[in-house]
């Protein structure tokens, strides 16, 4: 087997890589700098956006005034819950294994925002919570998946310092989503064909 340079630098690359549980354990101990000096307002203005426009759209046959209602509550939501699970992607981004990192951020994370979100709305009477739910879950499994396949790429970024994070443009990154929506939504048929190759 030949082990050329780009071997090398890419093996060496992932092992400058945190591990998740050293990533993890680092929100543990510093809450503050990682949840809210790094929140991150680009997916929570984006996930705000989305979501409450979603919400408005599930809730539409209760009535205009139900539906935004609904919109409104999701919106504060998305804002405040987004922009704390944006940090906390932005976070462990480049952990290591992949594949681990994965699961929290495929699975736990989407868990956990809507668990909370189902008890926010029902306390809000939200009153197609269960169609909106299931359009949420759907919706959070490929938002969070994006989020990080996005910052994995340099995008999304609010650019904590402490964790090596660039700073782009809102405005740049909304230029870039278009080629990294193609590439994601991409990135599993790529995989099948080389493997199959």
């Amino acid at each position: 087997m030949n082990v050329t340079a780009d071997d090398l630098q890419s093996e060496a690359q992932e092992q400058a890589m945190p591990s998740l549980g050293a990533a993890l354990g680092d929100l543990l101990r510093h809450p503050f700098d990682a949840l809210v000096a790094g929140f991150n307002w680009k997916t929570a203005a984006v996930s705000a956006i989305l979501r409450a426009t979603m919400f408005f759209c599930t809730n539409l046959r209760s009535g205009h005034e139900l539906a935004l209602r609904a919109t409104l509550v999701e919106a504060i939501y998305a804002i405040c819950s987004m922009g704390l699970f944006g940090a906390v992607t932005e976070r462990i981004r480049n952990a290591r294994p992949a594949w681990l990192t994965g699961i929290v951020v495929w699975i736990a994370i989407p868990a956990t925002m809507l668990t909370v979100q189902f008890f926010v709305h029902r306390a809000c009477g939200t009153p197609q919570l269960k169609t909106s739910m299931i359009a949420s879950f759907c919706f959070a499994a490929m938002g969070t998946g994006f989020s990080w396949f996005a910052m994995r790429r340099g995008a999304l970024l609010v650019g904590d310092p402490s964790v090596g994070a660039e700073r782009r443009t809102f405005a740049s990154d909304m230029r870039t989503v278009p080629a990294l929506v193609w590439e994601f939504v991409a990135a599993g048929p790529r995989a099948l064909l080389r493997r199959c190759v």
